[in-house]
C-alpha cells in the first residue's frame, strides 16, 4: 500500500501511460458474456472479468450462504455470496452509467487528474464491487466471531486481494490492485476515487441495494422490495468536503430512498434478526471458534474453508458423540433450538436492556432445571446525519438532496428518515431443558415460562426494582 496520496496518484498516472498502449490495442477484441440473474436479469461480464470469476478464491463464494442458516426459517434462503457479488458489480455499473449520463464531463475531469479514463475508472469500480466480499468466512457474518477483536471480513478481503495481486495486475494493468485496495479499505481514500468508494460502500450503495432485493426474493418475503430503478435514475454527484465527489439524490428520489431505508429495517426485524436464525448463529459461533482459531495466524487461510467444510465438521462431531461441542453440533444438525420466552422492542434502550438482564438473572435463580441464554441483536439501519441542536457534535454521514439544484441535508428533507432510529437493538431470552438437552420443550412449559418472564419484567418496569 502506498504511504501517501502523492505516491498513489503518481503510480496511477504512470500505470495509465502503459494502459493507453495495451487497452487501446485490445479494445475491439474484448468479448462480453451474459449471466442470467434472478434479481437483475442479465449481468454482462467481459473476458478479463471472467478470468477473475473463475479463480478458486472467487468460486469459493458459491459455497458460502448469504444468510447463514436462515434457510432453517425461510427454506428458499439458499443463495450465496457468489451471486450477490455479481449483483453488486452490476448495480455499481448501472449507477456509474447513470452518473455518466448526467455528469460525464465532470467525472472525466475528476479521473483524468489521476491518469484514468472513464472506461478505466468503470473497470476499477466493477472489479472492486466484484471482490468486495471475497474475504467472507463460512456462513458469512457468523464466521467473523472467530476473528481477532477488531478484525472483520473486510480486512480478510484486503489480504486476499493482496495475495491475488500478480493475477489482477497481469490481467488488467500494473497497479490496479493498489487502487482496488484503496477503494475497499477503511483508510482514507484518494479524493478522486471517493465517488467509486461511495458507490460500493456508502450509506446508499450498490451493496445494500443488492442484498435487500436478493435476500427478500430468496426468503420469499416482500419486506426488502423498493423502487431501486427510481433511486438509480435520481442519483447525482456533489462535491465533497475532501475535494472529491460524493453521491447525492434528486428530490424526486427521496420517497424511493425512504422505502429502501424502511425495507432495511423490516428485513432486520423479520429476517436478519429473526429469533430462530439468531440462536443458530449462537451455536455456529461456538463450533467455529473451536475449529478455526488458526485464522489468527494467517487470514488468507480462510480461503481453504466454506460452509460445506464447517457442516462436515459438525457432522463428524455428531457421529463421534464425545466432543465437548456435541450439544451445539447436535442442535444444528437436528434443529433442536432453544425457545424464546422474553424479548424487548426492536429499538430498546438502556432501561430495557437492564430489565432483560434482571429478568434473565431471576429466571436462572428460580428455575434451575432449565438452561437460559441471553442474547443481544444489533444492526445499523442507516448512518445519515441527523442534526440535533442540543448536541455540540452531530454524528453521521452528510448525505444531500438536490432540490431546485441546491443541496439540502437528507434528514432535513425526509421526516421519515429523520425519525427512524439509526440502530436496531433487541434482547431475547432463550430457554431449553438442562438435562434433556436434545428434546423439544413442551408448549405448556414454554407458555408458563413466558408468563413468568412477563410478570418479572413488569415488576422491574418504571424503575420499581432497578
Amino acid at each position: 500500500m502506498f504511504k501517501n496520496k502523492q505516491g498513489i496518484l503518481k503510480f496511477i498516472f504512470t500505470a495509465n501511460i502503459f494502459l493507453v498502449i495495451i487497452i487501446s490495442y485490445h479494445e475491439e477484441t474484448v468479448m462480453t458474456m451474459h449471466i442470467r440473474d434472478a434479481v437483475l436479469g442479465f449481468i454482462e461480464i467481459n473476458e478479463k472479468e471472467r478470468k477473475i470469476i473463475d479463480l478458486y478464491e472467487f468460486q469459493r463464494l458459491r459455497y458460502i450462504k448469504q444468510l447463514a442458516l436462515t434457510y432453517y426459517v425461510y427454506p428458499g434462503a439458499l443463495h450465496s455470496r457468489f451471486e450477490h457479488s455479481l449483483g453488486v458489480m452490476e448495480l455499481a455499473s448501472r449507477i456509474f452509467n447513470r452518473l455518466c449520463v448526467k455528469r460525464k464531463k465532470i467525472l472525466r475531469h475528476n479521473f483524468s487528474q489521476i491518469g484514468l479514463s472513464i472506461k478505466e475508472a468503470k473497470q476499477i469500480l466493477r472489479l472492486s464491487a466484484l471482490l468486495h466480499d471475497v474475504g467472507h468466512l463460512p456462513f458469512s457474518h457468523v464466521g467473523e466471531e472467530v476473528l481477532p477483536e477488531g478484525v472483520k471480513h473486510e480486512h480478510v478481503t484486503i489480504e486476499i486481494i493482496k495475495y491475488l495481486k500478480p493475477i489482477l495486475d497481469k490481467t488488467f494493468f500494473e497497479g490496479i490492485t493498489e487502487v482496488i485496495i484503496n477503494i475497499l479499505s477503511k483508510e482514507e481514500t484518494v479524493k478522486n476515487l471517493t465517488i467509486l468508494k461511495g458507490i460500493i460502500s456508502g450509506s446508499l450503495d450498490a451493496d445494500r441495494m443488492d442484498y435487500l432485493l436478493r435476500d427478500s426474493l430468496y426468503c420469499g418475503v416482500e419486506y426488502g422490495r423498493y423502487d431501486w430503478q427510481r433511486i438509480i435514475d435520481c442519483l447525482d454527484i456533489i462535491e465533497s468536503e475532501s475535494g472529491g465527489y460524493d453521491l447525492c439524490i434528486e428530490h424526486g428520489g427521496v420517497h424511493a430512498l425512504e422505502s429502501m431505508i424502511l425495507a432495511r429495517f423490516y428485513m432486520f426485524a423479520q429476517v436478519y434478526c429473526h429469533k430462530t436464525r439468531k440462536i443458530y448463529d449462537y451455536y455456529l459461533s461456538h463450533v467455529m471458534r473451536e475449529r478455526y482459531n488458526i485464522f489468527v495466524k494467517n487470514l488468507t487461510d480462510i480461503t481453504r474453508y466454506n460452509d460445506i467444510s464447517v457442516l462436515n465438521f459438525i457432522e463428524n462431531i455428531v457421529r463421534e458423540g464425545n466432543n465437548h461441542l456435541y450439544e451445539f453440533a447436535h442442535r444444528i444438525k437436528f434443529r433442536k433450538q432453544h425457545s424464546v420466552i422474553f424479548e424487548t422492542s426492536d429499538f430498546c434502550d438502556l432501561s430495557q436492556l437492564i430489565n432483560a438482564k434482571k429478568v434473565f438473572d431471576t429466571l436462572q435463580e428460580e428455575f434451575s432445571d432449565y438452561e437460559f441464554i441471553l442474547r443481544e441483536t444489533r444492526g445499523k439501519i442507516h448512518n445519515f446525519l441527523i442534526k440535533k441542536p442540543q448536541k455540540k457534535e452531530n454524528v453521521g454521514e452528510k448525505f444531500y438532496v438536490l432540490r431546485n439544484n441546491r443541496p439540502y441535508i437528507l434528514t432535513d428533507e425526509s421526516l421519515i428518515i429523520r425519525n427512524i432510529p439509526k440502530n436496531f437493538l433487541n434482547t431475547r431470552i432463550y430457554v431449553a431443558y438442562k438435562d434433556k438437552k436434545y428434546e423439544r420443550m413442551k408448549e405448556s412449559e414454554i407458555r408458563k415460562l413466558i408468563k413468568k418472564a412477563e410478570e418479572i419484567g413488569r415488576s422491574f418496569d418504571n424503575g420499581k426494582k432497578i
